[in-house]
């Protein structure tokens, strides 16, 4: 990928092994090992406190937290969510939970940035000449894009400050962000929906990731614990996960006799691996097959499914209520 300040050799990673590699067999590995719902599964109504609010959605990390179609934002406490509005609380546009002491970050709908420290929202000074449209919390850290000037940038917590990558702004112009942990770094879409993956060795954005058949493009991005799985432009067969084997290094199809076609896919820290397609239906990915099948679902249509450590919640399209699996 080309840099502001280096022309990316994306065949150099021979000689400069990356830090966030762990092998396809190592992923098939952890895939055997994973959770497995069996079809008596059973969804749960999570009620909300006010009662009765419809939340416009969920996202979950070591927390799990929604927000409504007024930017009012609940955190799961207890098996309710519960509105969180401390006084200066800003009406916000995105989230995204991560790991760590203060998982829950947020934009407002001016773009500013903020995380809640448990008792209060806490604004993090925006660089100079930018406002965020993209926020990815994980165990790599917190990172923020700008896509209205296609810059990257990762949070520094003893500055509590926002920083440009060491290496400079890759000259790509950036859409999106979605963060990992200490295996995978954060993955960025361009506005092109070509996808880089953040090379921990040497500071820069590899890419653009190969694999996708000509003419479709990454849609969207589901980054775990050590994999990264794509939802492809493609109108059918559309998953794909990513092979970080340094002879390969691209997307491919796991099972292309199992192929499956989702709107959204999530994944956790303990590799269980969710889905949606468009008619609100969840899957989750079988072992023993390599590939998607249906599972137990919840009582409505899903908008959206959402896995973490914290559990897996589904989002009804129906009435904005939140089931999660238990």
């Amino acid at each position: 990928m080309k840099n502001a300040n280096t022309l990316f050799n994306h065949n150099s990673s021979a000689t400069a092994p990356r830090g966030n590699r762990i092998g396809l067999l190592t992923l098939i590995a952890l895939f055997v090992s994973s959770f497995a719902a069996s079809a008596s599964a059973q969804w749960t109504l999570i009620p909300t406190s006010p009662a009765g609010v419809n939340l416009a959605g969920i996202q979950v990390g070591t927390q799990a937290w929604g927000r409504d179609a007024l930017g009012k934002v609940y955190e799961d406490l207890s098996g309710t969510f519960t509105l969180i509005d401390p006084s200066g609380t800003p009406d916000f546009a995105h989230v995204t939970v991560g790991q760590g002491k203060n998982p829950m970050w947020g934009l407002d709908t001016s773009g500013k940035s903020y995380y809640y420290n448990g008792s209060s929202f806490v604004n993090v000074p925006l660089p100079s000449g930018e406002t965020f449209t993209s926020i990815g919390a994980g165990g790599d850290g917190v990172w923020a894009v700008n896509s209205a000037t296609g810059h990257v940038f990762e949070y520094n917590s003893p500055k509590n400050a926002w920083e440009a990558p060491s290496t400079g702004q890759p000259s790509e112009h950036l859409a999106s962000i979605a963060a990992g942990n200490f295996a995978i770094g954060p993955w960025v879409l361009d506005s092109s929906n070509n996808a880089y993956l953040y090379n921990t060795r040497t500071g820069f954005f590899d890419g653009p990731i190969s694999g996708l058949p000509s003419g479709e493009t990454v849609a969207a991005v589901a980054v775990g614990n050590g994999q990264t799985w794509v939802i492809s432009s493609a109108s059918t067969d559309n998953v794909y996960v990513y092979d970080d084997n340094p002879a390969v290094e691209q997307f491919y199809q796991p099972n292309p006799f199992a192929l499956a076609t989702l709107s959204e896919i999530s994944l956790s820290t303990d590799e269980n691996l969710w889905g949606v397609n468009s008619a609100g239906q969840v899957y989750l990915f079988n072992t023993s097959t390599i590939g998607f099948a249906l599972t137990a679902q919840p009582p409505q249509a899903t908008f959206e499914v959402k896995v973490g450590a914290a559990g897996v919640f589904a989002l009804s399209e129906e009435t904005g209520e939140v089931y999660q699996h238990e």
